[in-house]
């Protein structure tokens, strides 16, 4: 919502009281333009005149505009101290702590301040006091304010905008309606209640479509551009050029704009485009670092002039210009006006619907945001992705799923955490006939604004007229957002509102396993549920009509069992969907941009245009797909290892956690970083790792602020004024106290969230860690057991005097690492005291250590079981880190004497040498030859590149990729597919016996090597191979699967139903033969593990057809063998292209697996297996099997000198 901004410098300069004329006009001009230098100068006005409490003031805004809030807080606090009631510093300190959102502390400075002033001087505090209670909804006491302020001066129209805000949020929109249209009447030079009208009116369910039209419409008649507008003209206008795309936002943070373009951007090629940002807002966060590491550059605008920012993107020559403001906060409507580039694009980011802006050429949409038959409503042209027109990316801290509410309450409970302005009148109706036809359920609202008791009364009494009781109502106000997605723990089903529909609220719903409903409304804003559920694969949620919206709600509410189905995986089903997908979202994004700038290229206007599945991209009306003319990728030339040389052969990047930011603060840091060997995860609570300290290219690196490691609860930070102080830990006071300043005293104490180490969402393992012992280590050690079990090495800043209460000593650290295999080796950089002084004799340094690193490396014991990997990546992380150059040398010699005296020749003790080769390939190391096999089919064939790519791209080298394909597509296989030839695919023809082909072929082709099935719709890790072969226990008669299901079996030993087996079962040390496998996912068979008919077609396509899963779990149980999973949970993830409908609506909900699992029963039967005696290795080890008259046939050959054992050997070798 675009708001009317809160200033906190004087309203007039001219009153401003220069002492002396110590401050003058050009250094509050140099406020605006250079505070950095103001600062400078200001200072040096201060040392000779330290009691000024103007100066004081002054300082204060400068620091404040530098964000430096702490030192600002302090010089107001200075000039109060010589004044106590300085207007200016009292103001600017309580604009201070709104814009830092201390709202409590604002409004009692502010009335304590406004006792002592009188009429008009009382207003600018009393605007801000208005502001300050519409921020903590006290929306009685703000509107009362701003009516007072409107008898003061009623010509002022924002005082009427902001009232008119409050009854947006009230949903008092007759109200809403007139404030506006009176805000709107007192201004001819600001358009901004024009635009707080716009966004408003979009929750009003009795505007239609036309009414907003008009309004979009009006301000451009009054509002003329601020100059002649003369288009922007690239200088360059070759098709496949390298695109400069511009991105004006507020939202580059966390914020929905934030979190639905962060993804999707980061797959885009840096050869297609490159990205420059225009933030409007001086707000970071680690969503910020994100964005900012993937642009080409970054630039602060919220302080220019809208002709200043039009100059500016001219400057840059972009090519193609987004908006993602819309009319909201900070909009730059003014300066699009101006057209300062070639093509305009509006997306995400207030896209409620057209912007009805001249100019504006497209709007980046979907097929469900704005179906057939809509572009008369917008004015740009459309443009329609195959996917959603955003890409969600949740958070790094999602709790889990619970189990269905209704479980345990026995109730069904609602829920809509949606903004309340949203909840009006027409859909609190139809809410209460849902609650009237459900008996004993509830509905659980939570939005910020229920904390207005006014707001929550008006809820209450419209649904009471309906029959509610309040007792069946739960309304709650704003929580940190982790404690808001915990909440969805608490909802069984969720309501979309309408008109205006959630956005981000309704992925946040999906991902906690909560089924939102909705029913799309008459604008963009209303269709944002419909497009993310559509594109998860969820389109019967989607309504049609109030009763239909009514009868979904029912129709689950009644079947409890589908609901905790969906709610068991609905996470995974909405993570593996395009609405998650970056990859497939960057590619369709790509394919856009390079479609408009080429119609424009050819000199053509605007027009909409759509994907058609298999056929391309077309603009209307044209019948002809748009040849697309990318820019020819630049391939970077991969570091390989010299085999007469040396260097560290990593199968990935090391992974390092910075806890406190010691390693990024370090010289070194930036070396370490160029090495390309290394991913860097800093987690910099007291914000002390700046950007100098960052190289400037940061895509190996993730930086998050404001946040500590502890037990999973939010955690008080105390910031002191010596910085190394601050801590989440009470610092010990040893120091003087004179006039109150001393080094440990808190200035502010701040909430921060922490995470568990072992539940940091995605993370895994560490291979190395750092640690600074000023925080509290003991909540990370006590809740990190497993990440600190995989570490390699562990660092930790410790000082030697005990600086904070709760402290662990060093002893303490020893033994916590030391159970986890970490013994201490040594200290590194030593700091020592201050220099010690003499009088009348030089300073000379102290030997006293007050702090230093103390490193721990994995024990002997257990340096000697570590993989051949995981040693080289600790000896990456001893030279680089620390120049340990013995313990390399070591783990070194457990591997080669060659590579040992390269190292030392070559590295070792050659000060000039720089390890930067980094070589990815390594061969696998199976007794066999390794096989993945997949295969694929026409409509599959636009993205079975992007699964080949994964697969040839693994840390991890297969002996063979075969890829099958039926010979009647043969002729049709695309080039994209048909070059991988090159690197090592090979394409093979054979019958068509659908989803079959992907091993089948195989088994007849080389059934003597080990085979890992794949799907050619999935992206698969670089480590997703090296996973399946590092989990094989060596034992041909266990089968290992990334993911498998756990077989319940009823009380006559036979398995339930298919949706009753326990789902992403993880637990890795169990090998049974009630694991099922789903191979597409990834399975890895080893050779002979068949039973004998697995190859015959007749019995699998009668027995199991479109089920090939289950024919080979049958084939493999039938044989004796049993199956065990990776442990490491893998997320599915799609290629845009799979079915309509997921396989798991199919199979979950309509029992689709368990006609066949019956007919496998009726014919094999179910034998137990778990009980099994363990085969004889030797003669595994020397079967070798052959396909014969559709039987896989097994014969025992031990003997390798025998000549008819080897005629036998090379007469079916020659046959396949």
């Amino acid at each position: 919502m675009k708001k009317t901004a809160v200033k906190t410098k004087p309203t007039n300069r001219s009153q401003v009281i220069h002492n002396a004329g110590l401050l003058s006009k050009q250094l509050f001009e140099m406020l605006d333009v250079n505070p950095q230098a103001a600062l400078v100068k200001v200072k040096k006005i201060l040392d000779k005149n330290p009691q000024n409490a103007d100066l004081w003031e002054f300082m204060g805004r400068t620091h404040h505009k530098l964000n430096d809030f702490i030192a600002a807080e302090k010089a107001f606090n200075k000039a109060l101290s010589f004044q106590a009631n300085h207007q200016k510093a009292l103001y600017s300190k309580a604009g201070m702590l709104y814009s830092l959102e201390r709202f409590d502390e604002a409004e009692i400075l502010i009335n304590d301040a406004m006792t002592a002033m009188g009429g008009k001087q009382a207003v600018p505090m009393k605007v801000l006091l208005a502001n300050v209670l519409q921020k903590q909804k006290k929306y009685k006491e703000s509107i009362e304010c701003f009516e007072q302020l409107i008898l003061l001066e009623p010509d002022k129209w924002s005082n009427w905008s902001h009232l008119a805000l409050i009854y947006q949020e009230m949903a008092n929109f007759d109200k809403m309606h007139e404030a506006y249209n009176k805000a709107k009447a007192l201004t001819d030079s600001n358009p901004l209640p024009y635009f707080n009208h716009i966004v408003s009116s979009h929750y009003d369910p009795a505007m239609d479509i036309n009414d907003l039209q008009k309004l979009c419409f009006d301000w451009q008649k009054k509002f003329k551009p601020l100059k002649n507008i003369q288009p922007a003209m690239p200088l360059n206008k070759e098709k496949n050029k390298k695109l400069r795309i511009g991105m004006i936002s507020d939202g580059f943070r966390s914020h929905p704009v934030g979190m639905m373009i962060a993804i999707g951007l980061s797959h885009v090629f840096n050869h297609e485009m490159e990205f420059y940002a225009y933030s409007t807002t001086s707000a970071s966060d680690h969503i910020t670092q994100r964005l900012q590491r993937i642009t080409a550059k970054w630039v602060q605008v919220e302080s220019i002039s809208d002709l200043e920012l039009n100059d500016l993107i001219r400057q840059h020559e972009i090519d193609i210009l987004f908006d993602l403001n819309g009319y909201n906060s900070n909009s730059r409507m003014r300066t699009l006006q101006l057209k300062p580039a070639p093509i305009m694009v509006k997306w995400v980011g207030g896209l409620i619907s057209s912007t009805g802006l001249e100019g504006m050429d497209y709007l980046l949409s979907d097929n469900v945001e704005t179906h057939e038959g809509t572009d008369d409503y917008y004015t740009e042209k459309l443009i329609r992705l195959p996917v959603d027109y955003i890409c969600y990316d949740p958070p790094g801290y999602l709790p889990p799923v619970s189990s269905l509410p209704y479980e345990e309450k026995g109730f069904i409970t609602f829920g809509c955490f949606n903004n309340a302005a949203k909840i009006n009148d027409v859909l609190l109706e139809q809410w209460a006939l849902l609650l009237n036809d459900i008996p004993n359920s509830q509905l659980y609202l939570k939005s910020f604004n229920f904390k207005d008791v006014t707001l929550s009364d008006r809820i209450y009494t419209t649904l009471e007229k309906y029959g509610i009781k309040r007792s069946r109502i739960i309304l709650e106000g704003a929580s940190p957002h982790k404690e808001l997605l915990e909440s969805y723990n608490r909802v069984d089903i969720a309501l979309d509102p309408w008109p205006y529909s959630g956005g981000l609220t309704t992925c946040e719903a999906m991902v906690m396993g909560v089924p939102v409903i909705t029913l799309p409304g008459p604008t963009f804003a209303g269709r944002h549920s419909a497009s993310h559920l559509v594109h998860a694969g969820m389109p019967e949620l989607v309504a049609e009509s109030w009763g239909d919206y009514l009868t979904i709600a029912k129709s689950l509410a009644n079947d409890t069992e589908n609901l905790a189905l969906i709610r068991r995986h609905l996470r995974e089903v909405l993570l593996s969907s395009s609405v998650c997908d970056g990859k497939i979202y960057a590619r369709h994004f790509t394919d856009a941009m390079r479609a408009i700038w080429q119609r424009y290229c050819e000199g053509k206007l605007p027009a909409a245009l759509s994907f058609i599945e298999n056929e391309g991209l077309f603009f209307e009306p044209e019948k002809k797909a748009i040849k697309l003319n990318h820019p020819i990728e630049v391939e970077n030339s991969s570091l390989i290892d010299n085999e007469l040389g040396f260097s560290f052969n990593l199968d990935g990047q090391v992974r390092a956690l910075d806890y406190g930011g010691i390693l990024a603060c370090q010289d070194k840091f930036k070396a370490l970083m160029a090495t390309n060997g290394i991913f860097v995860i800093i987690i910099d609570p007291l914000g002390i790792v700046g950007d100098t300290h960052l190289p400037l290219k940061r895509n190996s690196l993730q930086k998050v602020q404001m946040q500590l490691l502890g037990d999973g609860n939010d955690t008080q930070l105390n910031m002191c004024l010596d910085a190394k102080y601050s801590s989440d830990l009470d610092a010990i006071t040893f120091t003087s106290k004179r006039e109150g300043w001393y080094p440990q005293r808190v200035i502010t104490k701040i909430k921060v969230p922490s995470l568990k180490l072992d539940e940091i969402y995605g993370l895994d393992r560490v291979d190395w860690l750092i640690l600074d012992n000023r925080f509290n280590l003991k909540e990370l050690f006590a809740y990190g057991a497993r990440i600190l079990k995989s570490c390699l090495f562990v660092a930790v800043h410790y000082r030697f005097e005990n600086t904070h209460e709760g402290q662990l000593s060093f002893s303490n650290i020893c033994d916590q690492l030391r159970n986890v295999g970490l013994d201490f080796h040594s200290f590194v950089n030593i700091e020592y005291q201050q220099l010690v002084e003499i009088e009348g004799n030089q300073p000379f340094e102290s030997s006293q250590m007050i702090a230093a690193e103390a490193l721990f490396i994995a024990s002997k014991d257990r340096r000697a079981k570590l993989s051949i990997q995981q040693c080289e990546k600790l000896a990456f992380i001893l030279h680089t880190g620390y120049g340990l150059y013995d313990i390399v040398v070591s783990l070194l010699q457990m591997q080669s004497k060659n590579r040992v005296a390269n190292y030392i020749k070559e590295v070792a003790f050659d000060s000039k040498s720089s390890i930067s080769n980094v070589s990815n390939k390594r061969g696998h190391s199976l007794p066999q030859k390794l096989i993945v096999s997949l295969t694929s089919y026409c409509k599959r064939f636009d993205t079975l590149h992007l699964t080949l790519n994964c697969l040839l791209n693994q840390t991890v080298k297969a002996d063979r990729i075969i890829l099958w394909i039926a010979e009647s597509e043969k002729n049709i296989v695309p080039d994209n597919v048909i070059k991988f030839i090159s690197h090592g695919l090979e394409i093979k023809y054979c019958k068509d016996i659908k989803s079959y082909k992907k091993i089948i072929p195989t088994l007849k082709d080389d059934p003597n090597s080990f085979i890992v099935t794949a799907d050619d719709d999935l992206y698969y890790a670089e480590d997703w191979l090296e996973n399946l072969i590092g989990a094989w226990n060596g034992d041909y008669k266990v089968v290992v699967a990334h993911r498998a299901h756990k077989i319940i079996l009823d009380k006559n030993g036979l398995p339930v139903p298919y949706k009753e087996w326990g789902w992403e079962y993880d637990v890795s040390n169990d090998i049974s033969s009630l694991n099922f496998p789903t191979s597409g996912a990834g399975v890895l068979y080893p050779p002979h593990c068949f039973y004998h008919d697995i190859i015959n077609e007749e019995l699998f396509s009668e027995l199991s057809p479109g089920t090939d899963d289950i024919w080979l779990y049958w084939m493999c149980r039938m044989n004796g063998v049993k199956v065990k999973v990776v442990g490491k949970k893998m997320e599915l993830l799609e290629w845009e292209g799979a079915l309509a409908q997921p396989l798991w609506h199919d199979n979950l909900l309509n029992g689709g697996n368990d006609k066949n699992i019956k007919k496998m029963l009726k014919h094999y039967g179910f034998k137990n297996n778990e009980h099994n005696n363990e085969e004889d290795m030797s003669v595994v080890n020397d079967a070798f099997s052959f396909s014969h008259e559709d039987k896989l046939v097994c014969m025992h050959l031990p003997n390798k000198d025998d000549y008819i054992q080897n005629v036998i050997k090379s007469t079916v070798h020659s046959m396949n």
